[in-house]
């Protein structure tokens, strides 16, 4: 669920960024626009990743697991005590592979998945920024647009020699004008806050995010690589005890065909 939340969030980002960026007449904050398109892009990308190596892990914990199972019941029907006892081993190595492998799926499908949501987080906080930016220039815009009608009949009205009778007065256009110098200041203190904000985030967590998640995974490599040692020399242990019994087979196969 968590993963999924970060997928739609990420989508959001690069929709509304996208949209946004079209009518985004700075060419700083039009840059901004587009690193966070990037970001996005490269945080659905991982998050895809770790969703297919989570579910990868289950499916490899389930096989083995039931690998497990099978060779459980094999050791029980060995009259070579030893050789069930090496395959009882084999089998519990396999169980803690299983295990392990099961574990670290929770663990790329929660923790690291934690990681990524506050990261989402920082993304949406600098998109929020931005959207913040683009409604105010918006709203300066819609004021500007509405003096401008008005100071087009007031024009249109003295041509017609009819001022007073229809035309916006000067305390009409006068009011407008407040509006506009209003939101003007409007849009220049979000602005100042915005690329505050934005020069403020910290370019590096995307490379240490990344970083985190490498490393996280390295180390359950390294369990791995760990847990597959044991189950080795439990094999190993198993193939020496069979080695006799498959000397005999042949032995027994070689006379048979001699005797033909």
């Amino acid at each position: 669920a968590l993963a999924a939340s970060i997928g739609d969030s990420v989508a959001a980002l690069g929709l509304q960024g996208a949209l946004a960026a079209d009518e985004e007449p700075d060419e700083w904050f039009a840059d901004r626009y587009d690193e966070l398109d990037e970001a996005a892009g490269r945080l659905g990308r991982l998050r895809a990743c770790l969703e297919s190596v989570a579910g990868q892990r289950r499916t490899y914990a389930s096989q083995t697991g039931r690998l497990a199972e099978n060779l459980g019941r094999l050791a029980g029907t060995q009259r070579n005590a030893e050789l069930g006892l090496a395959l009882g081993r084999m089998a519990q190595s396999i169980i803690s592979l299983c295990q392990l492998q099961a574990s670290q799926a929770e663990v790329e499908e929660l923790e690291l998945c934690d990681l990524l949501a506050d990261h989402n987080d920082g993304l949406a906080s600098q998109r929020d920024c931005l959207t913040e930016r683009a409604r105010a220039r918006r709203a300066l815009s819609d004021a500007e647009t509405a003096l401008n009608k008005r100071r087009e009949a007031r024009i249109r009205a003295e041509l017609a020699g009819r001022a007073a009778a229809s035309g916006p007065s000067p305390a009409d256009i006068e009011a407008f004008e407040d509006e506009v110098e209003r939101r003007q200041l409007d849009f220049e203190a979000v602005s100042q806050a915005a690329r505050r904000e934005l020069a403020r985030a910290d370019r590096r967590r995307d490379v240490e995010l990344r970083a985190a998640v490498a490393a996280c995974l390295r180390s359950q490599a390294e369990a791995a690589r760990r847990a597959l040692i044991g189950l080795e020399a439990a094999a190993s242990e198993t193939a020496a005890l069979l080695a006799p019994a498959d000397r005999a087979v042949s032995q027994s196969v070689t006379g048979s065909s001699a005797d033909c």
